[in-house]
């Protein structure tokens, strides 16, 4: 490991610390740090994401969510992170399709599931629920944990 690589990692590790201990400033300065010496740490945006969205800066969240799946598209916490925040921001048809490439990446993903039943029945009621269901069954996504669809 280059000097560099250790360097952004132990800023990654201390701003996780201070992210656990409540002080979002200090661990956003620190993944701000970490991202100076490597642009392209996929985890380290999701972190500041992550305390950014704790603070309430929603836009620059949604922004280092959306450069964390750039680096890895497949990073279902980012994927989750802003839905999260679409849901609250009242953007259900977002928050509903990023929920859902949550599932198409993690077919056991109870939270996404479950987040997804959550805002079609408030929305559509019960039709929108099986709707959705029946949609995912063709596609041939029928299981959700370890619970069968309809």
């Amino acid at each position: 490991m280059t000097n560099v690589a250790l360097r952004n990692e132990i800023l990654k590790a201390r701003g996780w610390a201070h992210y656990c201990n409540w002080q979002y400033e200090d661990a956003i300065s620190d993944y701000n740090q970490g991202l100076v010496l490597r642009s392209d740490d996929a985890t380290t945006f999701l972190r500041r994401a992550l305390a950014l969205d704790i603070q309430g800066n929603s836009e620059a969240a949604v922004a280092d969510y959306a450069k964390s799946q750039l680096i890895d598209p497949n990073n279902t916490n980012a994927l989750l992170g802003k839905s999260e925040i679409d849901e609250k921001q009242g953007r259900f048809a977002e928050a509903v399709q990023g929920y859902e490439r949550v599932l198409d990446v993690k077919p056991d993903s109870r939270k996404s599931g479950y987040a997804i039943a959550y805002m079609l029945n408030q929305e559509n009621g019960k039709i929108g629920l099986r709707l959705f269901w029946i949609r995912r069954q063709r596609a041939g996504q029928n299981r959700f944990g370890s619970m069968n669809y309809l």
